[in-house]
């Protein structure tokens, strides 16, 4: 969860805001809060984040998972045990309600809908992006609660980069990462190879038999390779060519519970997807084109040597998407259809579906206003959504608001697991907005960023029993949520302190009749994290402490899981005249007995060491 830090130490000295920046150059001025470097001017990130709250990181090598990536943010991950699913959701949403876009394609796993973080691998990545609130009009069904941007961009003229990383930690902690980077006028290619084995093989005390007891069962191993290309023309900015891909393949033991000796099953997972993508560049504007694929196959086993047929899944997504831009003065047009075809099999299903959809987003910028005003039209379902977005710039200050419609599709399990027929299920409809202002004084080294949200989810669907004993997809009448974010900054000489904390209450409505409302579940009613950081020469010193509030875990507001705070800490070195950093750090400092989610044991404090190599072998 440290390499961030260490690289920034290892690359530029301390970095200048909590998100992680490692820019081609030093920065020579503080870097804002709601700050983004602009890597390409033709994507949607850009279109989605005007007037929204919203996290950037930029790594050119950082953390392998999305999980440690946005907690060392504050963002709070839904843990099912060490090995288990892991997964986010924004502004109360549930992880079907946030959707992750991998190189411009959506890769929420269509039969489940949402993105397990254990297989987003982002030591590939370039560019990272939370953007809070729903975005269905410029990436579609999913977007309600926030949107996962994850980027990788051509670095022409970067030459010759070989970077390779490894870490070793209690409880047989042990990842490797190894990219190499060529870059010339034309041609760049970027190759990443990856190997994460972790045994957690650690003591947790167990309630059931009042004992300290290790944990089995629960180990788990990944392989992964990503594999970068991009040609662009004699003239840059005339056309430019590229494909990305990637496969990851797990191993995952899925522990135990409380009282239990036995394993909890053995889950594989292969992952392969690829984009390929044109851009053209005419007097009348740029024209892009994306083909893509997301293959999943997921096999789970009991625990025995026999695998059981019937809980292997396959899915494939394919996606042809279509961008016209044009840009004159002080406005920006983004045209465009998607087109999505989903391909599915199960023991329960098989399913072959397709989707179109047509976009259009104008922005205009004026002396202190920024404006953005977007809307999509789902052909299949009939389904439309907008969205309106502004930014004031006063001096030192900014002012920002959004107001937007969003949706959510039932997936195919919501549809056909378990019930032979098409359950009678609506597409999730949503309706949010907020408001936020961020101030910054003595240059821009107190910053303080506040923001307010509310938003409304009609026809929400969740698994309930039925009358025939399985459990079904229903949709219930109705849910709201309000909540607030705060994010500050503090730097003085060398020292950098940063917090960023999220609030949600909830409301849930079964059906129109019902007088007291639900809670939802398994939602922090607080969250958040802050950072201390100290850099001289070639040291730096980080600590940080991620605090989780309680988690309703019945929806009659009665129990919940206990708040928790976990400290880290960790001292990066960067030796003399070389190319070497070490770092050393421990995780869950204080040694916290606690739960991410009922019954599933997380691992107590942790020691590590790493060494990390970062060489330009030729400009």
């Amino acid at each position: 969860m440290w390499l961030a830090c260490l690289h920034s130490i290892c690359s530029l000295g301390m970095p200048m805001d909590t998100v992680h920046v490692v820019p081609s150059v030093p920065p020579t001025e503080p870097y804002a809060i709601s700050d983004t470097v602009r890597i390409t001017a033709y994507s949607r990130t850009k279109f989605s984040e005007l007037g929204r709250s919203r996290v950037g990181f930029e790594t050119s090598v950082d953390i392998g998972s999305g999980v440690e990536l946005l907690e060392s943010e504050g963002v709070f991950m839904k843990q099912y045990g060490v090995s288990g699913s892991t997964t986010v959701g924004r502004r109360g949403a549930d992880a079907t309600q946030t959707q992750v876009v991998w190189n411009g394609l959506p890769v929420n796993n269509p039969m489940l809908g949402m993105s397990d973080f254990y297989n987003q691998n982002i030591w590939s990545m370039d560019h990272v992006e939370l953007v809070e609130g729903g975005s269905s009009t410029l990436v579609g069904s999913g977007s309600v609660g926030g949107t996962l941007y994850l980027n990788q961009n051509p670095r022409f003229y970067s030459g010759s980069n070989l970077q390779a990383f490894a870490e070793n930690g209690q409880y047989g902690r042990n990842n490797q990462m190894l990219r190499s980077q060529v870059g010339t006028s034309r041609f760049y290619s970027s190759t990443t190879l990856t190997r994460r084995v972790n045994a957690n093989r650690f003591e947790f005390f167990d309630p059931i038999w009042m004992a300290d007891r290790v944990l089995q069962h629960a180990s788990n191993a990944q392989l992964g390779w990503n594999q970068h290309l991009a040609l662009q023309s004699q003239k840059p900015g005339q056309w430019q060519l590229s494909l990305k891909a990637e496969q990851l393949q797990s191993q995952r033991h899925l522990g135990q519970q409380w009282g239990r000796e036995s394993s909890l099953g053995i889950q594989q997972d292969q992952l392969f997807r690829w984009s390929f993508e044109t851009q053209s560049q005419t007097p009348w504007g740029l024209f892009l084109m994306r083909l893509g694929q997301t293959s999943n196959a997921i096999q789970f086993e009991d625990g025995t040597t026999t695998l059981v047929e019937w809980d292997s899944s396959h899915s494939r997504a394919q996606h042809l998407q279509l961008e016209y831009h044009w840009s004159h003065e002080s406005w920006e047009l983004m045209a465009g259809q998607d087109g999505l075809r989903i391909l599915a099999q199960t023991p329960f299903y098989q399913q072959d579906k397709g989707y179109w959809a047509s976009f259009i987003a104008v922005n205009r910028s004026t002396n202190q206003w920024k404006l953005s005003l977007q809307s999509r039209l789902e052909w299949v379902e009939r389904l439309p959504t907008f969205s309106l977005s502004g930014e004031r710039q006063l001096g030192w200050n900014t002012f920002k608001f959004n107001l937007h419609s969003s949706f959510r599709r039932p997936t195919f399990n919501d549809l056909y697991w378990n019930s032979g027929s098409v359950p009678d299920l609506s597409s999730e409809k949503g309706y949010g907005a907020e408001i936020s202002g961020l101030k910054k004084w003595n240059e821009a080294r107190i910053q303080l960023e506040g923001t307010l949200y509310a938003r409304e989810l009609d026809n929400p669907i969740v698994w309930l029993p039925s009358s025939s004993s399985f459990w079904q997809a229903q949709n219930l009448y109705r849910s709201q949520f309000v909540g607030c974010q705060v994010h500050s900054r503090w730097q003085k000489g060398k020292f950098l302190w940063t917090n960023r904390w999220d609030a949600v209450r909830s409301w849930v409505w079964m059906d129109p009749t019902q007088v007291t409302a639900l809670q939802q579940l398994f939602v922090p009613k607080w969250n958040g994290t802050s950072s201390w950081m100290y850099k001289h020469e070639a040291w730096q010193i980080a600590l940080r402490a991620n605090y989780t509030g309680a988690r309703y875990i019945q929806t009659d507001n009665q129990a919940s899981l206990p708040a928790y705070t976990l400290w880290e800490l960790s001292g990066n070195y960067q030796i003399p005249q070389t190319k070497w950093c070490l770092g050393l750090g421990s995780e869950n400092l204080s040694n916290v007995s606690y739960q991410n989610m009922p019954g599933r044991p997380m691992a107590p404090r942790l020691l590590y060491f790493s060494i990390y190599y970062n060489s330009q072998l030729s400009q």
